[in-house]
């Protein structure tokens, strides 16, 4: 019973980020690394919806949204870790972070694992393919820039009052993350649909042209 108390307990974890705990209120731990991981909630939400018709069209891959659901279990499990601190939490934390990981391998393992049409010449897909690959891994190396310098350059931050970078981690690995689930599930209809499949961008705001997310659509589907 002590040892399920200690997991459970604030603070119990060893991993502590830059940002001062409980700092701007004394519920969460630490508030912006917390507040951060909203597009780790929202997206996988979006995403659920607009790859709907995916598991219908491409009958080897039913449970497509299973990755979108992986997706935003890391998100909630990365904010009960920053909120608490916990040992439990940075579990949760943990765990995510290793299904994205997974997420990730899939789409840039070594070309023999790759889908044929990912095997002769990435650059030969369309322009809107390679701008989401391109941008996805952006992400990537941004998101692990600012993980570093928060984790080895604190007391610079901290020095200047800006100790937030590792909620800009959040941020840009969510993004990164999207991307590169949608080129994978991109390259994997090409190979295993017999509908030609359409990368198909989403304007959330449909005022702003650049405010949407892309998903793989159908051809014979009607887009959104």
């Amino acid at each position: 019973m002590r040892l399920t108390n200690q997991i459970f307990k604030p603070l119990s974890s060893k991993i502590d980020w830059c940002e001062p705990n409980y700092y701007y209120t004394q519920f969460i731990a630490e508030l912006w690394n917390t507040v951060s991981n909203l597009p780790l909630i929202v997206l996988p939400i979006y995403l659920m919806f607009l790859y709907k018709d995916y598991s219908v069209k491409v009958q080897s891959c039913k449970y497509a949204n299973i990755i979108w659901l992986l997706l935003l279990i890391t998100g909630l499990g990365s904010v009960y870790f920053h909120a608490t601190l916990s040992l439990f939490g940075q579990f949760m934390d943990e765990m995510g972070i290793l299904w994205i990981c997974c997420s990730v391998a899939a789409l840039w393992l070594p070309n023999n694992y790759l889908p044929r049409c990912c095997n002769v010449n990435r650059l030969r897909h369309n322009e809107d393919f390679q701008s989401i690959a391109y941008s996805g891994l952006y992400f990537w190396i941004a998101a692990l820039i600012c993980w570093l310098m928060d984790r080895f350059l604190c007391p610079f931050w901290l020095g200047i009052s800006f100790p937030y970078l590792h909620g800009f981690w959040h941020i840009l690995i969510a993004f990164g993350s999207y991307k590169a689930c949608v080129c994978y599930s991109y390259c994997f209809a090409l190979k295993n649909c017999s509908v030609t499949p359409v990368l198909t961008f989403y304007k959330v705001v449909h005022s702003w042209n650049w405010c949407g997310l892309w998903f793989v659509n159908f051809k014979l589907t009607e887009t959104v």
